[in-house]
């Protein structure tokens, strides 16, 4: 999700851009490597063990768990669930992602917003 807040009226329009070079480059088999990749686990695990110092996200992940998966799972399932990932994966994704219809909403002042079918054309 990106919010965009600018007083730049081509900030919008770049900012689109750059999402969608970066989801065409995920899709693209070999353009990730492995070392993003592993940098980009390291990145997750460390957000999840920070947030989960935290007495009321430890709350809320509690709550989530239980009303997902019907059990509070221990923290070591999901980081191996991190781990487990790998680049081929992120291509799929990325290949679904873009192969999909797209979905696009805006709010604010849409003056300066492209257009669904400007935004729709860079996947083509």
């Amino acid at each position: 999700m990106f919010h965009l807040w600018s007083q730049d009226s081509d900030f919008v329009s770049k900012t689109v851009d750059l999402a969608v070079r970066e989801l065409i480059a995920i899709a693209t088999p070999a353009q990730e490597t492995e070392v993003q990749l592993n940098h980009a686990k390291e990145a997750t695990k460390s957000a999840v063990l920070i947030n989960l110092e935290s007495r009321m996200i430890v709350s809320e992940d509690i709550g989530r768990q239980i009303l997902t998966y019907g059990e509070r799972k221990p923290v070591d399932h999901f980081l191996k669930g991190v781990d487990a990932i790998t680049l081929n994966n992120i291509t799929n994704i990325g290949q679904k992602i873009i192969s999909s219809p797209l979905t696009m909403a805006s709010y604010g002042d849409m003056i300066d917003a492209p257009s669904y079918e400007s935004v729709s054309s860079k996947f083509h």
